[in-house]
């Protein structure tokens, strides 16, 4: 570590925490940083012997800025680039490379975001995006709909900078589109708009749009969540909004009826922050979904929508709702995610709760007890804790839960 220089032997997870103490000691020492990582002996990598050489060189100022290890993007292969640098599959984190920068602060990575869904008709999707301080946006990996906002619609192996975007204070991305608040509190999204997810006021006119696009009349928004079909954010008055496909009342707007520009959600006053998912597939899979939830500042949840799994979390499996309701016995949460057909909270004391995929009411998740942050995926879940370890748990096909194995 002390010469920057090491050899890795093993499986891809003994791989990974050699990586994340070398990160912490060399990245705080500042200068110009160049790492030589050698995977010496590995039987269960999926990759070349030409391969195993790993070398990483960049500036940083001592203290600012970190080699990007994002545990969030080993979901999908790197069939489309998903992992975000230019390699092949593996069930251990890989390092994403942000670009040649020269290692200011304003290049410093401040949130991610990862989106897709599973469509049997277009094998898998799967992109994810990185805000830089600098208001600038990163993407990577599919890009069939124009997700990655350079554009075009070509797949890109390595993030690469969003055009036109270079002001955002918070991205999320949805399965095949992504939005981004601008500082003056203007909203933008781009990618797919088969169902007015975008918010841009015009569905038929722009099926695909692969450029950042304002949303219709959004001047103070804060926050925004981008589900599959459809969009929600909060605005600086702690009200909601949401806009696109409203199948199941999943724009919270007391109808069932589409909007192609953000509507007000339903007595919502108080809006601690929010998250919507949206969810469909072609072929033969589980039915289609969509709901949202809320936080209020007094602690409790709201959701709307599809209940078809409990995931509003009222004691229920039906029926839907197309106006916000309360989660039962919840009173301190702080944070919501939500899947297709899963819903959880973090709560003021570092405990994680969830709810739905048949389970119908909070249900506390054993061993979490200082989570800072939770991530819900379409069937798995990750709590990051106060001393910068990830828990991951539920569904494991693709070796998410990111513990060198295939096992649930």
């Amino acid at each position: 570590i002390a010469s920057r220089a090491g050899t890795l032997a093993g499986n891809p997870a003994q791989a990974q925490r050699y990586l994340d103490v070398a990160t912490r000691v060399d990245v705080a020492g500042g200068g110009m940083v160049t790492w030589t990582f050698v995977i010496a002996s590995c039987s269960s990598c999926r990759f070349a012997a030409s391969r195993r050489s790993l070398s990483v060189r960049r500036r940083f100022l001592a203290g600012v800025r970190r080699l990007a290890v994002l545990a969030a993007c080993v979901v999908a292969t790197s069939a489309c680039g998903r992992l975000g640098y230019d390699g092949h599959p593996s069930d251990g984190p890989g390092i994403v490379d942000s670009g040649d920068a020269d290692g200011a602060a304003s290049f410093a990575i401040v949130q991610i975001a990862a989106g897709g869904g599973i469509d049997v008709a277009v094998a898998d999707l799967g992109h994810s995006c990185a805000l830089r301080a600098n208001g600038e946006v990163l993407c990577w990996g599919d890009n069939g709909t124009g997700q990655l906002g350079d554009g075009t619609r070509n797949d890109s192996a390595v993030p690469i900078v969003v055009q036109g975007l270079t002001d955002a204070v918070n991205i999320d991305a949805g399965d095949e589109h992504t939005c981004a608040v601008r500082s003056s509190g203007a909203a933008a999204c781009w990618g797919r708009n088969f169902y007015g997810e975008l918010g841009i006021g015009d569905v038929a006119l722009m099926a695909y749009v692969p450029l950042p696009t304002a949303l219709v009349g959004v001047t103070d928004a804060n926050q925004i969540a981008a589900g599959g079909m459809h969009g929600c954010l909060r605005r600086d008055d702690r009200t909601a909004a949401c806009w696109g496909r409203n199948l199941y009342g999943e724009l919270g707007d007391g109808t069932t009826t589409a909007k192609t520009s953000p509507v007000a959600v339903i007595g919502l006053t108080d809006v601690l922050n929010l998250d919507a998912t949206s969810w469909e597939c072609l072929g033969v899979c589980e039915p289609p979904t969509g709901h949202s939830c809320a936080v209020s500042a007094d602690g409790t949840i709201a959701c709307w929508g599809r209940n078809s799994y409990g995931q509003l979390g009222n004691g229920s499996f039906a029926p839907d709702q197309a106006s916000p309701g309360p989660v039962m016995g919840v009173l301190d949460a702080v944070e919501v995610a939500t899947s297709g057909w899963t819903t959880c909270a973090r709560h003021a004391g570092g405990t994680v709760s969830c709810w739905g995929n048949s389970v119908p009411t909070p249900t506390p998740v054993p061993g979490i007890s200082d989570a800072v942050q939770v991530v819900v995926g379409q069937a798995h879940r990750c709590a990051r804790h106060s001393g910068g370890t990830v828990s991951c748990w539920g569904y494991n096909n693709a070796s998410q839960l990111g513990d060198g194995t295939i096992l649930n």
